[in-house]
């Protein structure tokens, strides 16, 4: 809904009157009928706003844990190797006592 605004005349200027001053509250209350719906759109948009924002901020947590996990995981495996591979030379140098 969009608000049609009108300025006022400076050209003409009537005398002022009871019915100029009512003609000029109901222009402005004219003026001020999509005003509910403007704030009620505005609440609307800081809503989804606040939405998007919380939700990019649950997707940075969720994956920052996990990168964290992968980069944990891939270095265990590096030490698991390395320690397999320790075992089997230790395993081949070894001379049997008897």
């Amino acid at each position: 809904m969009l608000c049609k605004t009108t300025s006022p005349s400076q050209s003409t200027r009537k005398p002022v009157t009871v019915y100029t001053i009512l003609e000029e509250i109901q222009d402005m209350k004219r003026q001020l009928v999509c005003l509910p719906a403007v704030v009620d759109d505005i609440r609307t948009i800081k809503v989804k706003s606040a939405c998007e924002f919380a939700s990019n901020e649950l997707d940075e947590f969720e994956t920052r844990p996990l990168e964290n996990l992968q980069e944990i995981v891939k270095s265990m495996q590096r030490e698991v190797e390395m320690s397999q591979i320790e075992l089997l030379f230790q395993e081949q140098i070894r001379i049997p006592l008897e």
